[in-house]
């Protein structure tokens, strides 16, 4: 990472000498680290950015001739700590202003810091491994739980004792004091008036903000993923329709159904097209990306992102350096609404939230079904851990729905395969998370709360589909009349409805068996047999190991991802416990 930084209040400055890092700026009450490089003065100003950032919407005319630094000097001159307000991006970017010190990342917390508070100060840094040349990490003994019961780290909680990480559209400020708040509030989004009625409108708004990321930033080359989705093609179109082709990449097997969908797309269109994937798929190459991942030292990555990250590095080799990354994360999310699938929204959630169930009763099981050892206070953890989040027992509505899907799926699920595209490429940009965009579909009768997964009524739940694929018509016609994944075009989405239905039921009682995008067959279980044996030892506390051993020996796995989530949660903690609890 370039733009590390570390921030010690003076009383814990003792002996902190962290490694490639100078002292760019001192006051009575912070010390702050960082590359020379990466840090640019104005006057007594210092400001650093990790990430990357662009004026909003409405400020984007008055404010685009400024380079990014001094986009925020301006800003933060003339609206203080009220400047976030005005800009977006994925980003956290520290000010030093004399003894004064700001601190704020983007709203999905992509970019985010940890912050290590006691009584008698503080360390605040965006890489742990600056933080562990500072002070020896301990396991967080809930984390365990927290993985077996919500799968993500959210509420700021980490896999570290007493390292919590920045909130998303975090506004922490220094003086004496740390003073924590937020400049943007994802509620509110919940209680936005309708304003936008036609789909012409939230489309313009769309297409405009993609168009301000390529004029500000001015990428060379770009490049987007495709899927055989909604998500991704709603992108490319608005890039099309822009004049601009980039070179698209799809990650799976060759003969799964998202690359031969996504293949025609790319057909129609002209862009250059990829299909990046595994091969040899075993268990030793599956290990040597993991290791990357592992070394990149980021919990919030999933080892199971790991055909993400060779799909990314695959297309840098392609195309060399990558300016910019578009992706399609959160589209179908924040307009359709959440999918339990006990993968991504876990099983604890969806019978938590749906059935009428004891909760200490369904938690125990839930641990147990993960080999997780607990106690009276672990189970007092989850419940508080629930209700901080704001979830009551068989208690599901719109409200909580949006809570799942901003909290667990655009602030921690999505944003994995977006920090390691970042690792690669200078700029990602996911458009259906661009608070512009987001702010407009919350004012529109397009988002999740006028739309039903889970309706049985076959007309209703055609409406989720609707706004994307109006998006494709009017951006590129041409890609309204290719198939989707699941065999629908989008030109039949906007059709005659009784036909479209006749057409979903006729597939649905013929259609072939299809080849999923990516499956973890024998060489998975010999991945994970291999894992499981060299489990760190300082997690014997915190899971049954011979129950877990004895289980992955005996039984007969499904090929899913969900289900090995018990195995791959506590391969995941040993790895960066061991990275992180090991060395210093």
């Amino acid at each position: 990472m370039e733009n590390e930084f570390l921030i010690v209040s003076r009383s814990e400055n003792g002996n902190i000498n962290p490694d490639n890092l100078e002292l760019v700026s001192s006051s009575e009450n912070y010390d702050f680290y960082a590359r020379q490089n990466s840090v640019e003065s104005f006057n007594h100003v210092r400001i650093l950015i990790d990430g990357y950032v662009l004026p909003r919407m409405d400020y984007f005319d008055a404010y685009k001739q400024y380079p990014q630094h001094a986009l925020i000097n301006k800003l933060y001159k003339k609206h203080r700590d009220r400047f976030p307000q005005y800009i977006k991006g994925f980003f956290c970017i520290v000010i030093a202003d004399g003894n004064n010190l700001l601190i704020c990342n983007d709203i999905h917390s992509v970019k985010r810091c940890f912050i290590k508070e006691e009584i008698s100060g503080y360390y605040i840094s965006n890489s742990l491994n600056i933080l562990r040349e500072c002070f020896p990490f301990e396991i967080n003994p809930f984390a365990p739980a927290i993985q077996a019961t919500f799968q993500h780290f959210i509420l700021g909680s980490s896999v570290f004792k007493g390292i919590e990480y920045s909130l998303p559209a975090s506004l922490i400020t220094i003086s004496k004091e740390i003073c924590q708040d937020t400049y943007w509030n994802a509620d509110e989004l919940a209680n936005t008036s309708t304003e936008i009625s036609d789909f012409s409108s939230f489309n313009s708004i769309f297409r405009r903000s993609v168009q301000d990321h390529l004029d500000y930033l001015n990428p060379k080359k770009i490049s987007a993923t495709l899927t055989g989705g909604r998500d991704t093609r709603s992108v490319l179109a608005a890039l099309k329709s822009l004049n601009i082709s980039p070179h698209c990449f799809t990650f799976g097997y060759p003969s799964g159904i998202d690359v031969s969908a996504a293949a025609k797309v790319a057909q129609a269109t002209g862009v250059e097209h990829a299909n990046h994937y595994i091969d040899p798929l075993d268990h030793r190459e599956y290990n040597r990306l993991v290791t990357n991942i592992i070394h990149n030292n980021n919990p919030f990555i999933h080892i199971h992102r790991a055909h993400r990250l060779d799909a990314i590095i695959k297309e840098e080799e392609i195309l060399g350096a990558i300016d910019m990354v578009f992706v399609g994360a959160m589209g179908g999310d924040y307009i359709m609404g959440e999918s339990f699938n006990d993968y991504i929204l876990t099983e604890f959630l969806r019978r938590y939230l749906t059935k009428s169930e004891d909760t200490d009763a369904l938690i125990k099981s839930i641990l147990d079904k993960h080999y997780v050892r607990y106690s009276d206070q672990t189970i007092e953890f989850i419940k508080d851990y629930l209700k901080t989040l704001g979830l009551k027992p068989d208690i599901f509505n719109k409200s909580i729905e949006f809570k799942l899907v901003y909290n667990l799926i655009g602030c921690t699920h999505d944003i994995q395969d977006i920090l390691l595209f970042m690792n690669h490429s200078q700029y990602v940009v996911a458009p259906f998370m661009d608070v512009d965009i987001l702010e407009a579909l919350f004012r529109s009768r397009f988002s999740l709360f006028y739309n039903n997964r889970h309706t049985k009524n076959p007309f209703d739940r055609l409406k989720g589909g609707e706004l994307q694929c109006r998006m494709i018509k009017e951006f590129t016609p041409e890609l309204a009349n290719v198939n989707f994944a699941n065999q629908y075009t989008p030109n039949d989405v906007l059709g005659n409805r009784y036909k479209y239905i006749t057409k979903r039921i006729l597939h649905l009682l013929f259609k072939k068996q299809r080849k999923p995008t990516f499956t973890y067959d024998s060489w998975f279980c010999q991945y994970t047999n291999d894992e499981v044996e060299m489990l760190s030892p300082q997690l014997a506390d915190f899971y049954d190991f011979d129950a877990m051993a004895d289980a992955l020996s005996s039984n007969q796995h499904p090929s899913h991802e969900g289900y090995w989530h018990k195995y791959s949660n506590p391969i995941m903690l040993s790895r960066y416990i061991t990275q992180n609890l090991t060395s210093k």
